[in-house]
């Protein structure tokens, strides 16, 4: 993994290193995935068909000492075989309350069926016509919710905070630059078992490469921190799909979007959530609420 991650021609940005380090890790953990496990079904069904051999021999004849050996791996390599089977179909659904004993992987193909059939969006019905094709649902979508978040628009009014807590906070602690401490105290408090981002990579990654990867992901963050964003949309793209509120959706406001975002963007929300955590630790909830909130609009607003 080590070399794989430093073979990468090395950029001077360190956004687009990541970026094309990840990429190119990607490749090799699939690469060396199909050649140590291979199609797991056809090495399941070769190894059925090696073991129902032997087992009809064996009414026949004594084994020899090299086909008992290969009778016993043979049942070995089955064993984990379809034990690595039933996981990623387990991960295919993603239910996880369902338990090992409750079913078969037969169940767990059906749901995975389903739920791929179930989550394709047909059509939508936008203002009493209905939309059938890709690019214009699209369109569609985006307009809806980017009508939902609104603008900016100018108030005559708006809130004195002072008049609700005077008190003043030492938060010189937030304009320090990030420390490796920081990053990897995020980096386990990230969840596991998560779907993996479009980087393809999940947060186990991080905590076992981060050895390895830790001088680059450093060198970024100190970059975020001098405010220099150039080359951060490599890693800061977003995938966003549509998840039906109900089985009968068919409208927009039926649906709820999720987005799927690179690794490294969690990362980064992830230790601005605890160092905002930490700063408001500090305080505690307000004891004082005044009356007149209300203020003229020359004020500074929230």
């Amino acid at each position: 993994m080590a070399a794989t991650w430093h073979e990468t021609l090395r950029n001077r940005d360190p956004f687009r290193r990541i970026f094309s380090r990840l990429k190119s890790m990607d490749r090799r953990l699939q690469s060396w995935s199909a050649r140590s496990v291979g199609h797991v079904e056809l090495r399941l069904s070769v190894s059925r068909v090696l073991i129902a051999r032997l087992d009809a021999a064996q009414d026949f004849r004594q084994p020899s000492p090299v086909e008992s050996w290969l009778r016993r791996q043979l049942k070995r390599t089955y064993l984990g075989l379809a034990s690595l089977h039933r996981s990623i179909a387990r991960q295919c659904v993603h239910l996880s309350w369902l338990r090992a004993a409750d079913t078969n992987i037969a169940f767990l193909h059906l749901y995975a069926a389903h739920c791929k059939k179930w989550n394709h969006i047909h059509e939508l019905c936008v203002n009493d016509s209905v939309v059938t094709d890709p690019a214009a649902m699209a369109e569609a979508a985006y307009r809806h919710f980017s009508d939902l978040l609104g603008t900016t628009n100018h108030h005559d009014h708006t809130i004195a905070l002072e008049e609700i807590d005077d008190r003043h906070f030492d938060l010189s602690a937030l304009d320090q630059p990030f420390s490796v401490d920081e990053i990897w105290a995020a980096i386990r408090q990230l969840p596991h078992g998560m779907a993996p981002g479009l980087d393809s990579f999940t947060s186990e990654f991080l905590l076992a490469a981060w050895d390895i990867i830790r001088d680059d992901f450093v060198e970024a963050f100190g970059k975020l921190y001098e405010l220099n964003g150039c080359g951060f949309h490599k890693l800061n793209e977003a995938l966003l799909t549509l998840i039906p509120k109900g089985p009968d959706a068919s409208t927009l406001s039926e649906y709820r979007p999720i987005s799927l975002i690179h690794l490294f963007a969690k990362l980064v929300a992830k230790v601005l959530s605890l160092c905002s955590r930490r700063a408001l630790a500090s305080s505690s909830p307000p004891t004082r609420v005044s009356s007149s909130l209300a203020v003229p609009s020359t004020r500074t607003s929230c």
